[in-house]
């Protein structure tokens, strides 16, 4: 595939050192069509950070005027809000592209992987993501990339038509109601329960309620045989990420083109369910007490509430 029909989204926020060097390494990877979304500010603590954001935004676009595509919050909406705000944005324009977020650092063969991956987005209808991390040792992934039914979204790509496909879904299940009483798998309850949180504003993620659609499309995913995404986001200026996780700054590994018929990998969703997620009985428990702990307002912290502030929803 020619390098210019390769469009990037680079999603920030308060780490303009990172967004310099994301946007140069989608330009020595031969992207043209680089689009910068940047959140605003929520108070004095990250006025500075989020003021010098938009000063290298500005910067980018003087040096690559035809190359750099911007949207600039003037209010603080939030990550989730964020991302998925900025998806629709670039989809408008673009049928397929990749989305990192200002705290992901790619290899160059990242950029390689999407670039192979393209075939499989468009002829598989059950596979909607390209994913760029992979955390399951080599005695698991035996280094080759294969399907996987667990989106890792620390740096992916997709098409146009799945985004609005897998979009559409979660707003669906974001407007459906949980029920205590409705016993399921302890997948199904995870993620349930993850999706509702995020959509009523009670955690600062997304990424629960795009698996969730995802599963609910019994869809699946395209992960390496290695790791091609760096997530650094344990730093001061995290927004929810957390220092000291083993899953942060994780080495980057190498991407070889492989010659073999890509299959699923039910070993390695084992392990990201057990030991990635660690999603167990457990679940059933802890789900229903922070519905209730939901409901009763014991958490007071402001809401800002997906399913009424998506602007496709």
């Amino acid at each position: 595939m020619h390098s210019s029909d390769l469009a990037a989204l680079v999603v920030t926020y308060r780490r303009f050192d990172n967004l310099k060097v994301i946007v140069n390494l989608c330009i020595a990877a031969g992207i043209t069509r680089i689009y910068i979304s940047a959140d605003g500010s929520k108070d004095d603590f990250d006025h500075d950070d989020v003021a010098q954001v938009k000063l290298e935004i500005e910067r980018l676009i003087r040096e690559y005027p035809k190359r750099i595509f911007s949207l600039v919050s003037s209010e603080n909406v939030g990550t989730a809000l964020n991302i998925l705000r900025s998806c629709d944005w670039i989809f408008n324009s673009e049928k397929f592209a990749l989305i990192l977020e200002d705290d992901c650092i790619p290899s160059s063969d990242f950029f390689k992987f999407v670039r192979d991956g393209e075939k499989f987005l468009h002829n598989d209808e059950k596979m909607y993501l390209i994913c760029g991390s992979q955390f399951a040792p080599s005695t698991i992934t035996k280094e080759l990339s294969s399907f996987s039914i667990y989106p890792m979204v620390w740096g992916w790509a997709t098409s146009r038509d799945k985004w609005n496909k897998v979009s559409s879904t979660m707003i669906l299940l974001g407007k459906s109601k949980f029920s205590f009483f409705r016993f399921e798998n302890n997948d199904k309850t995870f993620w349930r329960a993850g999706a509702r949180r995020a959509f009523e504003g009670y955690v600062e993620g997304w990424d629960s309620a795009l698996v969730n659609a995802i599963r609910k499309l019994n869809g699946k995913v395209l992960v390496p045989g290695s790791n091609l995404v760096s997530n650094i986001g344990g730093d001061e200026r995290a927004t929810h990420t957390i220092q000291g996780s083993k899953w942060l700054n994780v080495e980057l590994g190498v991407y070889g083109e492989s010659k073999m018929e890509i299959s699923d990998n039910r070993t390695l969703d084992n392990w990201i369910r057990q030991s990635f997620y660690r999603i167990g009985f457990r679940h059933q428990i802890t789900t229903r007490i922070t519905y209730i702990m939901d409901k009763l307002q014991l958490n007071k912290k402001k809401r800002l509430k997906l399913s009424s502030s998506w602007i496709r929803g």
